[in-house]
């Protein structure tokens, strides 16, 4: 009972009056659960319902339900991946791309990156600059020598390191994420993500930290293509 726990205490208020409904004995609001099998509720978080699985509640990006109705991790994401927003009950970020400048991570339709001309050997034309590309569990794919990695930051940001530099703020944290095939892109023992501000920034839910922002989830979408940049700025 663990996971149900857990997600129960993930659910929140979307502000609009519903109407109650009943799930045997309980009242409860459908803009917040759904109910299984007349009795049995679970959460919906970020806009999306969680299923049933035997006696718990499940995040069907995160886990598959057995024939068995026991919980199974999915499988990892092994290939490279990008970021996808996903929250229904938010029309304008939903299904948006997520995308790395100015060391942070933003929905945004393009990354900020750079090419150097000129350097004998580099052809910049290879490049297409047209999406932020994770591989692992704190990479990022690029050919800049050296490479770059993303983190999180103390206060919550995903960022990442500035190409030819292994700085990044005090107290960050790298391969704290776990990407699914297919499925979500988390940090364990948090709450999900955040878009925050005009530009849409994105901010891990850590624990001890409130955001008066958009909440979202966020999922992998495998890149079967080549590197997309030199390097991400």
């Amino acid at each position: 009972m663990t996971l149900l726990n857990s997600l129960l205490l993930g659910a929140c208020a979307i502000g609009a009056a519903v109407a109650q409904l009943q799930c045997g004995t309980i009242e409860y609001n459908p803009a917040l659960y759904s109910c299984y099998d007349g009795d049995f509720l679970c959460p919906i978080i970020s806009g999306d319902a969680t299923k049933k699985c035997g006696d718990a509640c499940y995040d069907a990006d995160i886990y598959d339900c057995k024939a068995d109705s026991t919980l199974a991790e999915k499988p990892a994401e092994d290939n490279p991946f990008t970021l996808i927003a996903h929250n229904p009950l938010y029309y304008g970020i939903n299904g948006k791309v997520i995308n790395g400048c100015s060391r942070h991570f933003f929905l945004r339709d393009l990354p900020c990156a750079y090419c150097p001309e000129g350097i004998g050997g580099l052809d910049c034309s290879m490049f297409s600059e047209n999406a932020t590309v994770l591989g692992g569990i704190s990479g990022l794919m690029t050919t800049v020598p050296g490479g770059q990695l993303f983190y999180i930051e103390p206060n919550g940001a995903l960022g990442f390191t500035q190409a030819h530099s292994g700085s990044y703020p005090t107290g960050s944290t790298f391969g704290s994420v776990k990407a699914y095939e297919d499925g979500e892109f988390i940090i364990p023992g948090t709450s999900g993500w955040y878009a925050c501000g005009d530009d849409n920034q994105i901010f891990a839910a850590l624990p001890g930290l409130e955001f008066s922002c958009i909440p979202l989830r966020i999922l992998t979408a495998e890149w079967p293509y080549g590197t997309p940049v030199w390097q991400y700025t």
